[in-house]
């Protein structure tokens, strides 16, 4: 998965082509689906192995959001793949390929977090909605977590993701090694030079398959 601010900074990039009216309920979608961190529900119930659910973008605002959140998990995927192969070449460990995709993952958030003003939305997170019949008082928790991390900017750092983790009841060894992997990716310069172009060509893609 895409990181929150990056799916946030790219729902609210595709906000118009969606005609989205009720932005609080648009936002709230697009990072609904991992809230199965904290909810417990089964990962392909909010994201579908058999593609994505285009009539999701024909429905209400909140289900545009989650459509956004597929397309952006999707494509970001693909981005991470072409751009960093050769960090994946070889992997069969499915532990160190997720390790590798989520240093890569946090270091995109931590540059997308800064192109725009996050701050000015989280309030607009304490919109909820259960589609799957979650108990809501979990995913407000799963919202509360991002609205607290996202309200500090400048405070934000790898230590930040590390806490994340955390909370999202990721087993800790794996989040030490996350962490560990995100903070030797921080000090590769051919690696970092790249992260920035990580969601313009995302942007690109995702505006070419929808004009």
């Amino acid at each position: 998965m895409a990181l929150e601010a990056t799916h946030i900074r790219f729902a609210l990039d595709l906000k118009d082509l969606y005609r989205v009216t009720e932005t609080e309920k648009y936002l709230a979608g697009t990072i609904y689906p991992d809230s199965r961190f904290i909810t417990g529900i089964d990962r392909k119930i909010t994201h579908p192995t058999n593609g994505i659910d285009e009539s999701l973008v024909m429905s209400d605002d909140f289900r545009k959001g989650w459509f956004t959140h597929l397309l952006c998990d999707k494509i970001h995927a693909d981005v991470l793949m072409r751009e960093f192969s050769e960090l994946f070449l070889d992997i069969t460990d499915t532990d160190e390929r997720w390790i590798r995709q989520t240093a890569l993952k946090i270091l995109t958030d931590m540059n997308d977090v800064t192109k725009f003003d996050i701050e000015m939305y989280l309030p607009l997170l304490d919109y909820v909605e259960n589609p799957c019949s979650e108990e809501r008082g979990k995913i407000s928790e799963f919202n509360e977590i991002f609205q607290t991390m996202y309200s500090n900017i400048p405070a934000i750092s790898i230590e930040s993701y590390y806490e994340m983790w955390g909370k999202l009841k990721i087993e800790k060894a794996l989040a030490v090694k996350v962490k560990e992997t995100t903070e030797s990716y921080k000090n590769m310069s051919h690696i970092m030079k790249h992260i920035p172009d990580i969601y313009t060509e995302m942007l690109a893609r995702a505006t070419q398959l929808l004009v």
